[in-house]
């Protein structure tokens, strides 16, 4: 159990970093897509900028949806967990369910680690770089209105 949640731990660190490294690329991306002969002619399009709040919002709502469906899966294997060891306990004993219960740990542990190293590969980094980019160019743009709503 400690050395699977190591490991978790250590996964969850490099993910970190690749994803701060695919920042600093989105960054340079979103610079030289402002920059660009195409980036300048849509600017200050109106129906690009709609687009770029609707794409916003469709978003926001997914990732909304997206952690519901995590917290209720966390919530649900906990749950599960507990009425396991707790059948385990009444027909094995205790000791029976502290293993049951460490081995679930386990298994949850590396589903995690699963779901987190997904994250290392190239089509998973290509993915983090885009949609870092595209943040990136709607924050600024986000930035860029307050500013001018300011002056």
């Amino acid at each position: 159990k400690t050395a699977s949640k190591s490991a978790l731990i250590f996964t969850r660190q490099r993910v970190a970093a690749i994803v701060e490294v695919s920042r600093m690329v989105a960054s340079a991306v979103a610079d030289s897509v402002e920059k660009s002969q195409t980036g300048q002619k849509y600017k200050d399009n109106k129906n690009v900028n709609t687009a770029k709040e609707v794409g916003k919002a469709s978003i926001g709502a997914f990732v909304t949806v997206w952690e519901g469906f995590e917290e209720a899966l966390v919530i649900m294997a906990k749950g599960v967990k507990h009425t396991t060891c707790d059948v385990v306990e009444h027909k094995y004993g205790g000791e029976a369910s502290d293993a049951v219960g460490q081995g679930l740990d386990v298994v949850g542990t590396v589903g995690q680690m699963g779901r987190e190293a997904s994250k290392l590969t190239v089509k998973g980094m290509a993915k983090t770089v885009a949609k870092e980019s595209g943040k990136e160019l709607i924050n600024r743009d986000d930035k860029k209105a307050l500013k001018d709503k300011e002056e």
